[in-house]
């Protein structure tokens, strides 16, 4: 049997029937009792009066991805399920990214109320707390979705992603996961440290920091910038998700070769950010809204991206686009180098050392259990 693992996603499964419940339990019950019975005490019982006058409480959401791109489709899911769930008693006015602020701006935009919500990476804060962009992926630590699902919820990830925005009058939840994304593309057959060398290349953080701090020329840009960036030669080499969404983004229009595995995101989390305030106005069973759709799209969109990347490797195949296997050694030397950098930055970075600890701690508990319950896949599968 080849040596490949598989495990079931019973969380995200639960996540998903528990979202439904809540979900049917809103559509008849609630309002709907107490409409029928026009009693005060039945409102009450709804958790806020709030429930009963019918209150509707409209918030602008801007997206992290251009308009037709599988994240904008992604996010505007989110957007009908969080309406659904609530019964329609939160209504968005939906924004592809730039329309309102650009990526760059758009921690300082929840903050300072200009955006009330959006649906984004952790990374785009990185300029106001260095160590948001590990509540996307942590390099060599994670091995898919599920393992960052996983300590999020039950390892004490999301109490210290909490505390750490609320200095800036936020409150984030995860609201999609990916499968590990591409490497690299780029124009030059490449997989060995070496091979990369003289390129200029478009990393995100962390692992941009890592790869330059071993030699190689790392720039950042806007993920909408990539594409165009490589058309242009501006840069030589550049990342930025899976098969299927960079697909959506015309990578393999301007990119001959693309490089797995994605050592940089093992896994992808794609954020909900809702500023405080906005939050705090919600009555408790709408804030229950929102986290359940949440869950329910964390859950969708790890299925759909999966889905997805089957059919854009074989589409990639049809376009003539090669994948390139990165060699072995530069794979391992990342992790390491992944691993050190952790190890330096959490002697300077609190945040960096309190999520190297607390993923650490669950790590130990997980990933032995993880491995002792999974099984390889039969020899079949893997047969021309």
């Amino acid at each position: 049997m080849k040596n490949f693992k598989k495990t079931i996603g019973l969380f995200l499964i639960l996540s998903l029937v528990l979202s439904l419940g809540i979900t049917g339990c809103g559509n008849s019950g609630g309002n709907g009792d107490a409409e029928a019975t026009g009693s005060a005490e039945a409102a009450e019982n709804n958790g806020s009066a709030d429930a009963a006058d019918g209150k509707v409480y409209t918030w602008k959401v801007q997206g992290y991805s251009a308009a037709g791109t599988l994240q904008d489709t992604w996010g505007q899911n989110l957007v009908k399920a969080i309406e659904k769930f609530s019964n329609n008693r939160i209504q968005i006015e939906w924004y592809p990214v730039g329309s309102v602020v650009q990526s760059t701006e758009v921690p300082n935009a929840i903050r300072d109320g200009i955006l009330d919500a959006e649906w984004g990476i952790s990374s785009n804060w990185k300029s106001l707390e260095y160590a948001t962009p590990l509540f996307c992926s942590i390099p060599g630590n994670f091995s898919d979705a599920r393992d960052f699902v996983m300590w999020m919820k039950y390892g004490g990830g999301q109490e210290i992603w909490e505390e750490m925005l609320a200095k800036y009058n936020a409150v984030p939840m995860i609201g999609g996961v990916l499968d590990m994304e591409v490497f690299m593309w780029a124009n030059k057959k490449a997989s060995t440290l070496e091979d990369f060398k003289g390129l200029k290349l478009r990393m995100m953080p962390f692992m941009g920091e890592i790869l330059e701090d071993h030699g190689l020329s790392v720039v950042f840009i806007p993920g909408n910038e990539v594409v165009p960036g490589l058309e242009r030669k501006v840069i030589d080499g550049g990342e930025y998700g899976t098969r299927a969404t960079d697909l959506s983004f015309g990578f393999p229009d301007v990119a001959n070769y693309y490089n797995t595995p994605g050592v940089h995101q093992p896994c992808c989390a794609i954020e909900f950010v809702v500023n405080a305030d906005k939050w705090n106005e919600l009555p408790d069973d709408l804030k229950e809204a929102v986290r359940m759709a949440c869950d329910y799209n964390t859950f969708a969109t790890w299925n759909d991206s999966g889905a997805k990347e089957i059919e854009a490797i074989a589409k990639l195949e049809e376009m003539g686009v090669e994948q390139v296997k990165l060699d072995e050694a530069f794979v391992n030397d990342m992790l390491l180098w992944a691993d050190e950098w952790m190890e330096e930055n959490s002697k300077t970075d609190e945040y960096v050392a309190r999520i190297k600890e607390s993923h650490e701690a669950w790590g130990k508990k997980w990933y032995p259990f993880k491995e002792d319950n999974s099984l390889p896949y039969p020899d079949w599968a893997f047969e021309e």
